[in-house]
């Protein structure tokens, strides 16, 4: 029977992580025999009564590592067995079972290709060094890394699928005789290892079987040793600076190749290449160490398709086992990644620098203020709907963490074990600047812990899972977002571990390739890791055509199956032809839709049966389509020009369109009943808007006129209270359009010096954000050409924030901070933790008012005060949707956006922004109790419009509100 590792193996098996860094900083091809060693002596040994197991594992590995460096050859057998304790006599039933997996392991070897069995025996069996076994062959040294890594991964999947994928089967019976394996010194015999058809069975085996169990993973034994309802050990909160494996027992930085589903898998011969990715840093090109970095095969999902590698100290990835064809490889850092075509039968290398991005610093707070060690820390990018939030780093024991090669503009956030995990903060800033942040964990929170299985019981390596409310996806408030759910891919063994979640039932979601999707729950209990099993069951495909209205192939079509936001959602483009192909999907009934933005939409419905494939064509229709021309003052195209188009009818309507290099456009699928609203922007022009355009009347020509150059710059320095200069600062200019140019946001540099521009002449207002600072707006402005708008001192004084104890049905809540003049200060959502916390506000008296279509609370008013937070209670009730429909088509030049206020009597009772942005009209759904209410619309200090309406339990009446 097997049984679980001592606690003193265990605490030595938690430094494996230290372990391998160690190693690779002390030796470069030597690096994974040393750790092999070292793990065998150590389990040998036991652990028991060690102190400190860094210590003593590192004193191992060092003795190791000179021994390679001096004599290349390992630790002498009496050196070894000197030190090690007696070994227990086994049984003749575990004689019988040993001696059929040595039976099976010399079969396998023998059964590995002519050139994978040379090397293995020239390396194991006659003890030669790869530089050496090289030199025989005539072949580079990293071929041979390449066969031994390629020989080792064939043998583990042999001896697993002989085993029915119980790894445990063979490495128990292999562990004895591993661990008492020789030092694989050169036997007497010279004979060539290529000669040999049939391996000597005792020293050669001997050599062999240590091998692969060291390959194969002690700490892989360990970690599939905890099986059915055996008690499993508290997950750490990452221990150490690298992130393995989502706090699951690490494997080996290199990747394994990924399991195809039924219908992609490729010839067990074409899986002969491997990918090496040399990363650094673009900005001093140094090594890019503890960097996730990703490959994608051509057409794959990068949620399920994707191989995980881990750069080591010197800035190395391994992917291992690929079939030839094209993959798409980036990083962890959300940058745009490279294509690398990979042959199937050689070694290929990519040399890839991390764009010069930005610094992320700062250090990891518990609720109290106190640091909190090994944080993980969760990144992702600003508004990007493809990429989730995912861990990518591990902050010290002091709790700081620098993270670097960030993008531009993205949210940063962290999760600890029993500790629930913190907003996600937005950072942004220029290429090279750097950022402090201070993160701060919620409430005492849990852990899920589990293993993913398929049909048949067998662990599922690489599935991915999100636990959690909320999405991981397409994060765009600049003033921050509530913690996300986390997301945790299981390892070798199907086993995963995810930290940081908040008690009560927890949705989860999990996914894998070739398998339906599987959705369930777990409840959380602070301080307490729940236990999970997942089950996959084989998932369906679908495969057809895509082609436009006139019969022909579509390519570049995106065909959509689910929310984009939801993990269990699926994706892909149509090739050159037009065809397509999605798995793993669920079975039963499911909507597929196609999108061109110029040949237009198709949805069709159709049901799926597991494990098999459907036909599913669609053809394209643009239905009532605006077509038209955008040309300069003297008729020239204007390409890439973009055209926001909406209509207000009962359903807003809102599309956008890019011109082509003819200036030439088209906008699928207009209503027909009522006219557009068209605004067109291209850089270096001015903006155009045009009303009430009617699609069915044909063509339309729309002249954009060339803008005044670019010459207005604003600048400043911001300070603190005291006078201090701050770094880091956002500072960012708006002048109410969105028209294309220089990026109207930077960082202030470390004499909290910033400038903005050059931009056009126009209205401006400066908007200066700091998660620790409230929120400071300066204008709006004119700017006449040339002018330099010269802020001096911008002085962010410290504020207060407002904690939030909500009782009644959160939902989908906002929570609008609204100051004394009747302004909207901040808002918060309703998905961060309890209670809920608002950014900084300057000291002052306000009112929190609840924005949400099903629900009312009454306004509270609060005060804050400089470094103190207010707390208040906030009860919710069931309310009527009631919908607001504002125009401002009678002014001649519309605000951008304008404050609506609700007022009950003389009392507040909630506010909303209404945008402009888009067109004259604004529509906004508010939850009101029935009764009379008093709406004004403001712009600023100035009333637009004021109105008496009454709120009925019907509430299906929309209220039309025309500004004046």
């Amino acid at each position: 029977m097997t049984t679980a590792p001592s606690e003193a193996l265990n605490r030595l098996l938690a430094e494996e992580p230290f372990v391998r860094q160690l190693a690779h900083s002390l030796l470069d091809e030597e690096a994974d025999d040393a750790i092999q060693q070292m793990w065998l002596q150590a389990v040998r040994d036991g652990g028991h009564g060690v102190a400190k197991p860094r210590s003593w594992l590192a004193r191992i590995l060092f003795n190791v590592a000179n021994n390679l460096r001096q004599h290349e050859v390992r630790r002498n057998r009496r050196e070894r067995e000197a030190s090690g304790p007696t070994p227990a006599v086994p049984s003749p039933a575990e004689l019988v079972e040993r001696e059929e997996s040595r039976r099976q392991l010399v079969d396998a070897v023998n059964e590995l290709p002519a050139q994978l069995r040379t090397a293995v025996l020239m390396r194991y069996f006659d003890g030669l060094p790869p530089r050496r076994v090289a030199q025989r062959l005539g072949v580079p040294v990293a071929t041979v890394w390449n066969q031994l890594r390629r020989a080792l991964q064939l043998l583990r999947e042999r001896l697993d699928a002989r085993h029915d994928g119980d790894r445990r089967a063979w490495l128990l019976a292999l562990i004895p005789f591993a661990v008492g394996a020789p030092q694989a010194s050169p036997p007497p015999s010279s004979v060539h290892a290529g000669a040999r058809s049939v391996m000597p069975a005792k020293a050669a085996l001997t050599a062999v079987a240590a091998i692969v169990v060291a390959a194969a993973g002690v700490v892989a034994l360990w970690a599939s040793s905890y099986g059915g309802t055996e008690t499993r050990p508290e997950p750490r909160a990452a221990g150490t600076a690298s992130v393995a494996s989502d706090l699951a027992p690490p494997a080996d930085r290199r990747a394994t190749a990924p399991e195809r589903s039924p219908v992609a898998s490729a010839p067990a011969s074409t899986l002969a290449s491997a990918l090496v990715v040399h990363v650094r840093h673009a900005e001093d090109t140094s090594a890019a160490g503890d960097v996730m970095m990703l490959a994608v095969p051509r057409g794959g999902d990068p949620r399920v398709d994707a191989l995980r590698a881990r750069t080591g100290a010197d800035g190395a990835a391994h992917f291992e086992g690929l079939a030839a064809g094209t993959f798409h490889v980036f990083s962890d850092r959300c940058d745009p990644g490279k294509k690398v075509e990979v042959d199937g039968t050689s070694e290929v290398t990519l040399d890839y620098d991390l764009p010069v991005g930005i610094t992320v610093k700062g250090i990891v707070l518990d609720r109290s203020g106190a640091p909190v060690a090994n944080a993980l820390l969760d990144l992702a990018p600003l508004g990007r709907a493809d990429i989730d939030a995912e861990t990518i780093a591990a902050a010290g024991a002091d709790g700081r963490f620098v993270l670097r090669s960030l993008p531009g503009a993205a949210f940063v956030g962290a999760r600890a074990n029993e500790h629930a995990s913190s907003v996600m903060q937005f950072v942004s800033g220029q290429a090279g600047s750097t950022v402090d942040v201070r993160l701060r964990l919620g409430a005492p929170a849990g852990a899920v812990s589990g293993v993913v299985v398929d049909a048949e019981g067998r662990p599922v390596p690489r599935a991915i899972l999100r636990i959690g409310s909320g999405r991981t996806t397409g994060l765009a408030a600049a003033m921050g977002e509530p913690p996300v759910p986390a997301t945790v891919h299981t390892d070798a063994h199907g086993r995963f571990t995810a930290v940081g979640i908040p008690t009560g039932t927890q949705n989860v979601v999990a996914r894998a390739a070739g398998r339906a999707p599987w959705r369930g729950t777990c409840e959380v209990t602070a301080a307490a890791t729940a236990s999970l099993r997942v089950q996959l069951a084989s998932g369906a495909t679908i495969r057809g055509t895509v082609r436009d209205a006139t019969g022909a192939a579509l390519a570049d079509a995106t065909v959509q199956l689910g929310d984009p936001h939801d993990l269990a959602s699926f994706q892909t483009s149509t090739s050159s032809t037009g065809t397509y192909e999605l798995t793993g999907l669920p079975a039963g009934e499911v909507l597929v839709s196609v999108s061109h933005a110029r040949a237009g939409r198709a949805e069709r419905t159709l049901t799926t049966t597991a494990g098999t494939a459907s036909a599913c064509d669609l053809q394209t229709s643009i239905g009532l389509a605006l077509r038209g021309r955008v040309v300069d003052a003297n008729g020239a195209a204007v390409a890439r020009a973009v055209l926001d188009c909406a209509a207000f009818g009962a359903e807003p309507w809102i599309r956008r369109a890019l011109t082509d290099a003819e200036g030439r456009f088209v906008v699928p699928d207009c209503p027909a009943d009522i006219g557009l609203t068209i605004t067109v922007k291209a850089a270096g022009m001015k903006t155009a808007t045009r009303r009430d355009v009617d699609p069915t009347a044909g063509p339309i020509e729309l002249t954009l006129a060339s803008a005044a150059a670019a010459s207005v710059k604003i600048r400043g320095t911001v300070v603190d209270a005291a006078g201090e200069p701050l770094a880091g600062i956002w500072v960012r200019a708006d002048d109410g359009s969105r028209t294309p140019g220089p990026t109207p946001v930077t960082q202030t540099g470390a004499q909290g010096r910033f400038e903005l521009g050059p931009f056009v002449p126009g209205t401006y207002r400066v908007i200066v954000n700091s998660p620790r600072y409230p929120v400071l707006a300066a204008g709006p402005r004119e700017l006449d050409a040339d002018a330099v708008w010269d802020l001096d001192k911008v002085v962010l004084a410290t504020g207060g924030t407002v904690a939030a104890r909500v009782t009644g049905d959160v939902g989908s809540a906002v929570f609008v901070v609204v100051d004394a003049a009747g302004a909207i200060a901040g808002s918060f959502s309703s998905r961060g933790p309890t209670p809920l916390v608002s950014n900084p506000l300057a000291a002052g008296d306000y009112r929190l008012c609840v924005q949400a279509p099903t629900a009312t609370a009454d306004a509270v008013a609060f005060t804050i005060r400089p470094g103190a937070t207010t707390e208040v209670t906030v009860g919710l009730r069931p309310a009527v949707r009631q919908q607001f429909q504002v125009s401002a088509a009678a002014l001649a030049s519309p605000p951008n956006h304008v404050t609506l206020r609700v007022h009950r009597g003389t009392e507040l009772v909630t506010a909303a922004t209404c945008s402009f942005r888009n067109g004259p009209h604004a529509t906004k759904e508010l939850g009101l109790a029935p009764g009379p209410y008093r709406v004004t619309v403001c712009d600023g200090g100035r009333e637009l419009a004021a109105i008496e309406c009454e709120v009925t339990t019907a509430g299906s009446v929309p209220v039309q509100v025309e500004l004046r």
